[in-house]
């Protein structure tokens, strides 16, 4: 949370709990998945990529004229200038080849081994949805946390400590529909009276001398106003959309962009 810890590193940590604890990654989709890209970067090399896409390519170029097409050949050779230029993605790039691999050499691809596995690395990468992967890792994270608690009490304290995070944020307009929909799902929990029950007696049990404010009106009075808040930002969703798409017919374009708050991204 204070970043003094790469992402990778951290999703290493996490991940071999997963192994330790037997946790499906039905959930964690896009954890697996950079995972799974981890493993596969670290086995690249570029030295024979290289030396495989220039026979690759002499033979596309070969099977192409055998076939007099013309179009393919100049697509082909412009993609290969651009990429060269550094103007087109690798991904792009790449699975431009392999489509063109399975239609000119058909049962071909296997002489060429690691173009084969950077493509497939290249297509993982392209479709890991980075924002998802940070929520993923919070979920993951508490999971844990959850499942290494010896006792109720223990994971009393994480719901509490993770709710206390939350309220945090909710007050100071910060949370990501993710960490909404965690609230919504259970609003008492993030009540004065849920704290309250717990720290109550966890004090008196640990001998811990502390005063603790458990006045209702400083957090419960405010949630239904945030949560009106937060309806109304879902609402500008749509407004936001529908003037995007008015101003994209009035303007004739075909590629527009729209820069949003990155709670406006799911909407």
């Amino acid at each position: 949370e204070n970043q003094k810890v790469e992402t990778a590193d951290y999703l290493k940590y996490l991940s071999s709990y997963i192994k330790k604890l037997n946790i499906p990654t039905t959930d964690y989709k896009n954890v697996a998945l950079l995972n799974e890209t981890i493993s596969q970067e670290s086995k690249i090399d570029q030295l024979k990529i290289m030396q495989e896409l220039q026979g690759l390519l002499i033979n596309l170029q070969s099977a192409i004229a055998g076939e007099s097409n013309r179009s393919d050949m100049d697509t082909l050779m412009a993609k290969a200038s651009l990429f060269k230029d550094q103007k087109i993605s690798p991904f792009s790039f790449y699975s431009y080849l392999k489509d063109l691999a399975d239609k000119y050499l058909k049962g071909q691809l296997s002489k060429y081994p690691n173009i084969t596995e950077f493509t497939d690395y290249l297509a993982k990468v392209n479709s890991l949805d980075s924002a998802k992967l940070f929520t993923e890792m919070e979920e993951l994270t508490y999971e844990i946390k959850q499942r290494l608690a010896r006792n109720d009490e223990e994971r009393k304290l994480t719901q509490a400590s993770r709710n206390i995070k939350f309220l945090d944020g909710f007050f100071n307009l910060k949370v990501s529909n993710e960490e909404l929909d965690y609230y919504l799902e259970d609003r008492d929990s993030h009540k004065v009276a849920f704290f309250e029950a717990f720290i109550k007696p966890e004090l008196q049990k640990y001998n811990v001398s502390s005063f603790v404010d458990f006045n209702p009106s400083l957090i419960d009075s405010h949630l239904q106003e945030l949560e009106d808040f937060y309806k109304t930002a879902k609402s500008r969703d749509i407004e936001m959309f529908n003037n995007s798409i008015s101003e994209i017919e009035k303007r004739n374009v075909k590629v527009a962009a729209l820069v949003t708050g990155g709670f406006h991204t799911r909407g």
